[in-house]
Formats: structure tokens, sequence, C-alpha cells
């Protein structure tokens, strides 16, 4: 998937390795996030909760590579704990 966004690569990176900025706009619509675990750094971990209509939804994943310009991670919904993603 390919997309493109009106941002600075500095600001496309934030969005992504910033907890605070990354629980605002991922997501689903009408979804809250809370960030429980965030270490947005080469061999770090995430896991992220989101809630809609009381059901909470959970994800984690590893940081594999956190470069300037590039993020290399796994990504597993906790529903689906077989099946995981690699990212980049």
């Amino acid at each position: 998937m390919t997309r493109d966004f009106d941002a600075t690569p500095a600001q496309l990176m934030r969005a992504h390795t910033d907890p605070e900025v990354f629980a605002r706009w991922v997501g689903p619509d009408g979804m809250t996030t809370k960030i429980l675990d965030w270490d947005a750094t080469t061999g770090g971990r995430w896991r992220f909760v989101q809630t809609r209509d009381g059901m909470d939804f959970a994800f984690h994943g590893s940081f594999h590579e956190v470069a300037e310009d590039r993020i290399v991670q796994t990504f597993t919904f906790e529903g689906y704990p077989d099946s995981v993603a690699l990212e980049t």
C-alpha cells in the first residue's frame, strides 16, 4: 500500500514514532487509542488498545529498524495472534 501525505518527511516520521501523535490519527474514526507500551527505536516494541462501544481491540509489534527515513516493524492484532504482518 502506498499513501501520499501533505507533510514533510520529519512530520511523517514523528507521526509514526511519537506515541501521543500516533494515538491521535491511527485507526478507524470513532475509536479511541490508548498506548500501553512504546519504544520507537531499533529493537523496541509497541502495544496499544483501541476502544469503541465498550469493546477493546489490542495490537502489538516490534520495531525492527527505525532510521531517519525508514521504519520496519511487525504488526499483530491480538485477536488473531498467529497472523503477523511485516511493515516497511
